[in-house]
């Protein structure tokens, strides 16, 4: 009872304190909704499909109130803005990652998502020329040769009706992912796979639940919990499987090597930094990148083919238009995909952007603010979070009264886009973007060639339900049915 007042005394006096320093600089307003004590966080509580909604509703009251307010969660305090610039700016000025995602650096560790800005800027500046596309177009044998496969594997369904196409996906991009990465064959492993993403699916729960019970931010009562010997378990689990596979990768080394591969996976790039900068890139450096990527990887691309699929299934003309598109591109439907087609693909490209302006996998991300930081209209002050609603700035007024409706022909007539550089942010923005962006685009590119070619799908976006867990995902009216084109 006692721990309980003192714990109590302690955040109303946090609080009041930092209230105090408030008021004496411009400040984003204090969103609507502001309780005693908790201050917002009755917001994030509930189950994902709930998040997806207060998410939506902050971004767009947010703008209204003029593209930034700010949030309180128990003592501290998150600013949220939707204006392209100052995310900019914030973006660049604040290379620290939000203290949230320090929940995950137990998994990820010097990984790129979570490293400190230090090790961040020495890693990157190593791993930059791998994620160009000069190296990744030797990818382009693994993506043909899974989108043949996947192509498949999903004809099954078209004879039972609508289905889930997550499953088939996330499996396609996994394997991706095994080779590309590990260079390893992925059936192999199905049951190692198996494993990991279902210890890794717990972890990214407890993340959440960590989220929405504001005392557990808190080191001195999250190492006392016992959710954190739950959590410590998962991650030890997930250490040593990845230990195992690099150290198997290593013993075996380039086994799964075909002589129509012209690329060296991501692991064998990390083993030669090993070698020529050890006092940079170590042994856990290798399996915290390697686990970056295999979390971040397949999920994220799986995901937004999910969304893609669904809107080229609601919108026939749309479908069409690709279709014809596809015609014109390949002289041989059934040749593989080539780097000079993809340029080529300019409406496919457009419908890609515009699902993914919708649905933003990552709706937000989180920055430290490490210093104050001058905005347009406001001030940031040093010591609190900033939140980059990527969601608000897609549906931002810049995009027009339409903003809310699906229209790939926008990104034709870049007279009709808003002049703003940073205006769409499917990939993050800034210093910190995603290393991964041009990886994801390719893949996501050859896969919907492959089925698209081969099949034309019916859906119905109108039914969609979200849900918002450390990604933004469809929960339910996803669904698709696939008719054969031959």
């Amino acid at each position: 009872m006692l721990s309980t007042i003192l714990i109590f005394l302690c955040f109303s006096i946090i609080f009041w304190w930092k209230k105090r320093k408030v008021r004496h600089t411009r400040q984003p307003p204090v969103h609507p909704g502001v309780l005693p004590l908790i201050g917002h966080l009755h917001l994030i509580m509930g189950n994902y499909k709930r998040m997806w909604r207060v998410l939506k509703k902050i971004a767009h009251e947010c703008i209204e109130l003029g593209h930034a307010t700010t949030l309180h969660f128990g003592s501290r305090c998150y600013y949220v803005i939707t204006d392209p610039d100052d995310c900019l700016t914030v973006a660049n000025s604040c290379l620290q990652k939000d203290t949230i995602y320090e929940f995950s650096k137990p998994l990820f560790g010097e990984g790129l998502i979570t490293a400190p800005v230090h090790i961040w800027k020495e890693h990157r500046k190593l791993l930059n020329p791998t994620f160009n596309l000069k190296f990744l177009n030797g990818f382009l044998y693994v993506f043909n040769k899974h989108g043949k496969e996947l192509v498949r594997e999903i004809e099954i369904e078209s004879k039972y009706g609508p289905f889930n196409p997550e499953p088939y996906l996330k499996q396609n991009e996994m394997k991706n992912i095994y080779i590309t990465a590990l260079g390893l064959d992925f059936s192999k492993y199905k049951v190692f796979q198996e494993k990991y993403e279902n210890t890794l699916e717990s972890i990214l729960k407890i993340y959440i639940e960590r989220l929405q019970k504001f005392w557990l931010h808190y080191e001195f009562i999250w190492n006392r919990s016992n959710l954190k010997k739950k959590h410590d378990k998962y991650v030890k689990t997930l250490h040593d499987m990845m230990h195992w596979i690099i150290q198997e990768k290593r013993q075996i080394n380039n086994c799964y090597i075909s002589k129509d591969w012209s690329f060296t996976p991501f692991v064998d790039i990390f083993f030669d930094f090993k070698r020529k900068t050890s006092n940079i890139f170590s042994d856990t450096a290798i399996r915290d990148h390697m686990n970056t990527l295999m979390a971040a990887g397949h999920d994220t691309i799986s995901v937004a083919l999910s969304y893609i699929f669904l809107m080229i299934g609601s919108y026939q003309n749309v479908q069409d238009r690709i279709y014809r598109e596809l015609l014109e591109v390949f002289d041989n439907m059934e040749r593989d995909v080539e780097k000079e087609d993809l340029i080529k693909l300019i409406y496919l490209d457009a419908v890609i952007k515009e699902t993914m302006r919708i649905y933003p996998i990552v709706p937000m991300i989180g920055r430290y603010i490490d210093k104050d930081i001058k905005l347009k209209h406001y001030t940031l002050l040093a010591g609190n979070s900033c939140a980059l609603m990527i969601y608000g700035i897609h549906r931002n007024p810049i995009w027009g009264s339409d903003a809310d409706q699906f229209k790939p022909d926008r990104w034709l007539d870049s007279s009709s886009l808003p002049q703003n550089s940073y205006r769409f942010l499917p990939f993050s923005l800034g210093k910190r973007i995603c290393i991964g962006k041009s990886y994801a685009m390719m893949s996501l590119k050859v896969t919907l060639v492959y089925i698209l070619r081969n099949y034309r799908i019916a859906g119905d976006h109108t039914k969609l339900k979200n849900k918002l867990g450390i990604l933004l995902r469809p929960d339910s009216g996803h669904f698709i049915s696939i008719t054969p084109r031959k």
